[in-house]
């Protein structure tokens, strides 16, 4: 039962994707303003879930594109909502409510398929449109009398006295979206999007204001009832195309500027054009505005639309911790990341906006050689054979396959070039996103792959050498647009390297998002397997921890690793609470925590959220989400108030432990600006075959939080039994 009504008022929020408790009960409260209509709602929507489990449609998990995400009962509530709003009381309106929450899960399911799947383009409410208009063909056959005008109560009343006019529009546009157009209504909806997100609530501003302000612009006064509702779809546009679907940003604000006022027009013309039909536009503005923008700026129009739109849609605050954490982790937008085409250490001869051929279209390239004591050949450098790095293995820098490559061309004498073949011998690999890769000025008759095969990074595909407009041998790096030779560059960056830096020499620093310059030194990181298979979770592995610290009194803490209906792993813990697993070449990370309260995840996702799989002394820079901190409640006010004021700067650095395994330090700053305003230090000891045996985070009052592995093991399945070792005491 309680289940059932957790799902129940999660429709609500998830129309939004809303996850906040709180936010799902103002909305219910802004719905029940019209007693009728929220009682509609809460029918549908009921209806919904039980017509889900009647025709055994399981819930999907996914929220993104891939999947309805429980968009099927949203929809059945917002039909519920609008038949409420529509017709007067009575029976045959708790049975048309009831008809439409049953609807809802099957036609979801079918639009979901044909946009969804079919075009990749959310459903969002579509479904309730489709419900919307066949409940008010059979309201009218039936001849129901339609719902008067909401009544004032004296809080209503009070509010149009107290608020001026445009905060009136405004607060009637927001209830609007949830069928009650009163000031009350408007107030709680405003409360809830203020509860699950601050920028959210900002964004609906801004899009009411401009859309209004255009209309103004035509003569429209915002006390027109056409102009109201298209300032609604204005808001619901911007929230979706500027806010839960976006990564932050000022690309963002704009793209939901833009659909803000575009959807006005378009809820302004459909108006006008549905009033013959007497047909209300509802969510077709908003909607038509969202998949229009995603089609015209998807993914496949490249560099920076594929990875404007986020896979998974939340609000701006967790969206914005997402994208701090993958650009400082080397995945971030804009920019992509690629790894070292080489093994052992490398320099780098021209870097972007190089002074000789790295300008203009092609600026976005580096020149890699091998320098021995300051010099990059033995002797009077007059053979090829006398540089370090001619006929030195070259490795594909990206998973791809090779669409265009050739080996067939002579190799300069040093000093020499050949003009008519600038790029030489190369390798063109295609990137799954739609770039390419380009390998250059390759050893003649040095490939080992061809066009068609499929790469990884690391798989050697060539040697170094010194074809065409190369007058000593180097390798040729960059990432370009299209597939001819000579297009266009685009930005990328190095994954798990070290640098070494005139400046500042730091050979064990490790870089995620590298893009070093001239004399500049490269050492590609090479995998520790040891490391790699203790930081490795299949599924179903279990492990029990006993509490440290504050938590010394707790008899157990689990977590277990499950995996969802996405494909996606995640660590559980035994209350709840989870986190994303990611595994990749040369690391293991922890990112996206959602659920309840669970200080020792968070302690644990603090001390190894990020740990590079590389062996022996190595240190690194991550930035986590505040919300894995134990912060002093007045900066937890600051985050709450601002997102994105105050960020995190953690400093890791790790060596192999005396007594065997690896022992992991943390440093992390709370910072405004440049200010350091809280720290606090984390530690993980990882041992070979049980992975973080031991985790502690101790804040800057001297409060410790942490756990030591006390058993690890798999949990049972069917025909699958489970096992459980104790963990090794070790110092």
């Amino acid at each position: 039962m309680v289940r059932f009504a957790n799902a129940l008022l999660s429709s609500y929020g998830s129309f939004l994707f809303f996850r906040h408790p709180w936010a799902n009960l103002l909305l219910v409260g802004a719905t029940l303003q019209a007693p009728w209509t929220g009682l509609c709602g809460l029918i549908a929507a009921a209806a919904a879930l039980a017509s889900r489990r009647a025709l055994d449609m399981t819930d999907d998990a996914v929220d993104g594109n891939g999947g309805m995400g429980g968009m099927d009962r949203v929809n059945g509530m917002l039909a519920g909502l609008f038949v409420g709003a529509t017709f007067a009381p009575g029976p045959q309106l708790l049975a048309l409510a009831l008809f439409a929450g049953a609807l809802a899960p099957p036609l979801t399911r079918v639009l979901h398929d044909r946009l969804t799947l079919g075009a990749g383009l959310p459903v969002l409410s579509a479904p309730m449109v489709v419900l919307a208009f066949v409940m008010l063909g059979v309201g009218r056959a039936l001849a129901l009398p339609f719902a008067s005008a909401h009544l004032s109560g004296s809080v209503e009343t009070w509010l149009a006295t107290a608020l001026p006019g445009g905060a009136q529009a405004y607060l009637v546009s927001m209830g609007a979206i949830y069928f009650t157009p009163t000031l009350v209504g408007g107030l709680l909806v405003l409360a809830a999007v203020l509860v699950a997100s601050r920028a959210l609530a900002l964004l609906s501003l801004l899009a009411w204001a401009l859309a209004v302000g255009v209309l103004a612009a035509f003569g429209l006064s915002w006390q027109l009832p056409a102009v109201s509702a298209s300032a609604t779809a204005a808001m619901v546009a911007a929230l979706m195309a500027g806010g839960v679907f976006a990564r932050p940003g000022r690309r963002a604000l704009a793209v939901g500027m833009a659909v803000a006022v575009v959807a006005a027009l378009f809820s302004l013309a459909l108006t006008n054009a549905l009033w013959y039909l007497a047909l209300p536009p509802l969510s077709l503005p908003y909607l038509a505005t969202l998949w229009l923008a995603m089609a015209a700026c998807g993914r496949h129009r490249g560099q920076p639309w594929s990875s404007y739109w986020l896979d998974f849609p939340q609000v701006p605050e967790r969206s914005l911790e997402g994208t701090r954490l993958a650009e400082t982790r080397g995945v971030g937008i804009g920019s992509l990341p690629v790894r070292a085409p080489f093994s052992g250490t490398w320099d780098v001869y021209q870097g972007f906006d190089g002074p000789h051929t790295h300008r203009g279209i092609w600026r976005h390239a580096l020149d890699f050689h091998r320098l021995v004591g300051g010099s990059a050949h033995r002797g009077d450098g007059r053979l090829l054979t006398d540089y370090y790095c001619f006929g030195a293995v070259v490795k594909a820098p990206v998973h791809g396959v090779v669409v265009a490559c050739r080996d067939d061309l002579a190799d300069n004498p040093p000093g020499e070039v050949d003009a008519f073949h600038p790029w030489g011998n190369h390798v063109l690999i295609q990137v799954d996103i739609g770039v390419f890769a380009l390998l250059a000025h390759l050893q003649q008759e040095s490939l080992t792959v061809a066009t068609g095969t499929l790469v990884a990074p690391g798989q050697p595909v060539a040697r170094c050498g010194n074809s065409g407009r190369s007058p000593q041998p180097h390798l040729h790096l960059h990432v370009q647009r299209l597939p001819m030779l000579g297009a266009p560059t685009i930005p990328f960056h190095l994954a798990f390297v070290m640098l070494e830096r005139e400046s500042a020499p730091a050979p064990d620093a490790l870089a995620f998002n590298a893009v070093p310059r001239a004399r500049e030194r490269v050492t590609a990181a090479v995998v520790d397997p040891a490391l790699a298979g203790a930081m490795h979770h299949p599924v179903r592995r279990r492990y029990a921890y006993a509490g440290e610290g504050q938590w010394q009194a707790a008899r157990s803490w689990e977590a277990a690793v499950e995996l969802d209906m996405a494909g996606r792993a995640w660590l559980v813990s035994s209350n709840g609470a989870r986190i994303g697993i990611a595994e990749g070449a040369c690391a293991a990370a922890l990112y996206d925590r959602h659920g309840p309260a669970d200080s020792l995840l968070d302690a644990l996702a603090l001390a190894a959220g990020l740990t590079p799989l590389i062996g022996g002394k190595t240190e690194w820079r991550d930035a986590p989400p505040l919300s894995l901190l134990a912060l002093p409640q007045i900066l937890n006010l600051v985050c709450w108030l601002l997102p994105g004021l105050l960020r995190v700067e953690s400093h890791y650095r790790r060596k192999p432990a005396a007594t065997g395994g690896w022992h992991q330090e943390g440093h992390h700053q709370v910072l405004l600006g440049k200010r350091m305003l809280w720290s606090c230090k984390s530690m993980a000891r990882i041992v070979e075959g049980e992975g973080v045996s031991a985790f502690h985070v101790i804040g800057a009052d001297g409060q410790r939080i942490g756990a030591r592995l006390v058993s690890h093991g798999v949990k049972p399945d069917i025909g699958i039994a489970g096992w459980s070792l104790p963990a090794r005491m070790v110092a």
